[in-house]
């Protein structure tokens, strides 16, 4: 069986390295969480904009309803809602570094790409690289806004 590392895949070279613990998952098991349902929510995290109030809970929402998707096998949409029963309590998040994660233009073949990626590993992908800085905050906004009732 072959293995995946979340945020490192094979045909991605050009990503930076992180001495951050990496989640390895094979991929029977990333077929089936089937993140091509969520893969806007990671183009929403890596987009996240200014320092506005909405723009922290947009970023803080795409990462939940991922976090949901790839720890749980949550539906996006169930997540979502679960979170945005809330308003005001997430705080910003420092964005990683640029070209930490794939981006759009790994899921196009098109000049500057060497490979194209599925919508999954670009999820992936993304999800890693926030959740190896923000994965105690991350889990925690998860108990609490999600989960909880």
């Amino acid at each position: 069986m072959l293995s995946y590392t979340m945020g490192r895949p094979p045909e991605a070279e050009l990503l930076t390295q992180s001495s951050a613990p990496h989640v390895t998952i094979s991929w029977s098991q990333k077929e089936a969480v089937a993140l091509d349902s969520v893969w806007g929510d990671a183009y929403g995290v890596q987009h996240h904009g200014e320092d506005s109030p909405q723009a922290i809970q947009s970023v803080a929402i795409h990462l939940l309803t991922l976090h949901g998707a790839i720890t749980r096998r949550a539906d996006g949409s169930w997540v979502k809602r679960r979170a945005l029963r809330t308003r005001g309590v997430f705080h910003k998040l420092e964005p990683p570094p640029l070209g930490c994660a794939l981006t759009m233009r790994h899921l196009y073949p098109i000049e500057e790409t060497d490979t194209v990626v599925t919508p999954s590993d670009y999820a992936y992908s993304v999800y890693n690289a926030w959740i190896e800085l923000h994965r105690t905050t991350v889990e925690r906004w998860y108990e609490r806004h999600v989960v909880r009732d």
